[in-house]
């Protein structure tokens, strides 16, 4: 009985932290949507250069059961056929920031448009930003996704 009540006394402590819980998903939430737009990969190169790299994110799905679904591709450097990657997986709102959990954890190297790990966010509307800083005390690896929310009817691409 002891230990019932301690846990109890513990999980209360755990769930009542603002920025150590996910959100109530029992309540409205305003990032629910389908969302699109570009990712941007600054990182370290030959002789501390900078790279760049981008990937466009066609749909980015965030539901209120704090489930996430995107599909994005590459934006070459060079006229290549394009791949589209679609990864899915759990996400949680903290205070200050957005938490990606994927569904596979085998994945190559990293990419712009792999969302995994904690994004600072801003919401201004209809306009979403999430940065996440790599390294921050060396050389930074600074990942910025810039998202709009997708109106009913908008056509992404033809094809």
């Amino acid at each position: 009985m002891k230990k019932l009540i301690i846990f109890i006394i513990l999980a209360m402590l755990v769930g009542c932290s603002s920025d150590k819980s996910p959100i109530d998903y029992d309540d409205p939430w305003t990032y629910s949507d389908n969302w699109y737009g570009v990712a941007q990969l600054i990182y370290p190169g030959p002789d501390d250069a900078p790279l760049f790299d981008s990937a466009a994110i066609l749909d980015l799905t965030l539901d209120e059961k704090g489930n996430y679904y995107y599909s994005a591709y590459d934006i070459p450097r060079v006229p290549i056929p394009v791949v589209i990657n679609e990864f899915k997986g759990k996400f949680y709102i903290f205070s200050e920031s957005i938490k990606f959990i994927p569904e596979i954890t085998d994945r190559p190297p990293r990419k712009p448009y792999i969302l995994e790990g904690t994004y600072g966010f801003q919401l201004q509307g209809t306009q979403m930003t999430l940065k996440q800083i790599l390294h921050p005390d060396s050389w930074p690896e600074i990942h910025t996704i810039t998202l709009t929310q997708i109106d009913e009817g908008y056509v992404l691409f033809d094809q």
